[in-house]
């Protein structure tokens, strides 16, 4: 009876050890490799969700307590993991839409991954302690992205690609502006949930120096889509607070939250009306704000989105599959611009 609890701990302990290590693989880049901000960091990521679930399955067929317990969310990962596969199979390339390529890392596969890990995740990390220790993980590794990105910028991998495509703003070892940046805030909810979650003041206010170095960096990546993400998130998650504090007020709400919203426009009308000043131009942030309808990047999406929906009126149900955007062009000319137009997808992902 030992032995076997013995051999339950190793098996949990494992894949607890494999869990840990997940929230380092950002800091992974493999300069040998043509693509070496994502092949590297996916083939990581699968490798270790593939070692885990040897263990797991190992420590399921010991206790059953470790089984996937059924519920709402459990169900739903399932019921989508489920979907996509169908979306696949009967696309226009069920190939390219398991595999993928070396530059995207996605397909079927990643998904196969991770409603696996998701699995593991949630058969073995039941306590809130281990979550807790996910979490300051996550917060560590993503201090060490941020400040590798700002300090370091010039030791930072770069192909010619990359720099034609984002110039001079920062990508750390993620190798994009705006991935970094998404990466990024959701470190910065992480801190939250640990700060609401502390009950010590002087480890409340170690968290806020993520945040604080994190807002930085998202600002210097010039990442107009998690900037506004960022603003967005703090204003609903203040509203939820003080409609909290205020005992449901739904008036009080709505005041704050049209108040909010002037706020918002009065500053982005503020940069726009100013976007020919020495400050505005002199600032990439700000400036591609004060540009952000003539920017050459923004029309190209509006193309794609608009060639996207055009794509989903013809196959409605279960779409194209995964890797096949570039499908919806076989029947429509891309168009000629000046800007990069995207052809492998519609510039968005669910």
């Amino acid at each position: 009876m030992a032995s076997f609890k013995k051999i339950e701990n190793l098996y949990v302990w494992g894949i607890k050890g494999v869990i840990f290590l997940m929230p380092l693989i950002p800091l992974y880049v493999t300069p040998s490799i043509v693509f070496p901000y994502i092949t590297g960091k996916n083939f990581a990521f699968r490798v270790l969700v593939e070692f885990a679930a040897a263990l797991w399955l190992g420590l399921i067929s010991t206790n059953k307590k470790y089984r996937l317990r059924s519920s709402p969310i459990t169900l739903s990962i399932l019921f989508f993991t489920f979907i996509v596969g169908l979306a696949d199979l009967f696309g226009v390339n069920p190939y390219k839409s398991f595999w993928s390529n070396y530059e995207r890392m996605e397909g079927y596969i990643t998904i196969l991954h991770l409603a696996l890990y998701f699995m593991i995740v949630a058969s073995v990390c039941r306590a809130k302690r281990d979550w807790q220790i996910i979490f300051n993980i996550c917060v560590v590794v993503s201090v060490l992205v941020s400040a590798y990105a700002l300090i370091t910028p010039q030791l930072t991998v770069q192909t010619s690609r990359l720099a034609w495509e984002y110039g001079t703003r920062i990508s750390g070892t993620i190798g994009n502006p705006p991935f970094l940046a998404s990466y990024l805030l959701l470190s910065v909810f992480l801190c939250f949930i640990l700060i609401i979650n502390t009950h010590n003041l002087y480890i409340k206010f170690l968290y806020l120096l993520p945040i604080m170095i994190h807002a930085i960096t998202i600002y210097v990546s010039a990442s107009r889509g998690a900037i506004l993400a960022a603003v967005l998130g703090v204003i609903i998650l203040g509203l939820f607070y003080l409609l909290r504090k205020s005992g449901g007020s739904k008036e009080k709400l709505i005041k704050k939250a049209v108040l909010s919203g002037i706020v918002i426009l009065f500053i982005l009308s503020a940069v726009l009306a100013l976007r020919d000043t020495h400050l505005i131009r002199h600032d990439i942030t700000l400036s591609r704000f004060a540009n952000i309808f003539s920017d050459a990047s923004v029309q190209t999406r509006f193309r794609a989105w608009k060639f996207a929906w055009a794509g989903f009126k013809e196959r409605p149900v279960l779409g194209w599959g995964q890797e096949n955007f570039i499908g919806v062009y076989t029947a429509r000319p891309i168009p000629l611009t000046e800007g990069q137009i995207w052809v492998d997808r519609a510039h968005n992902i669910v």
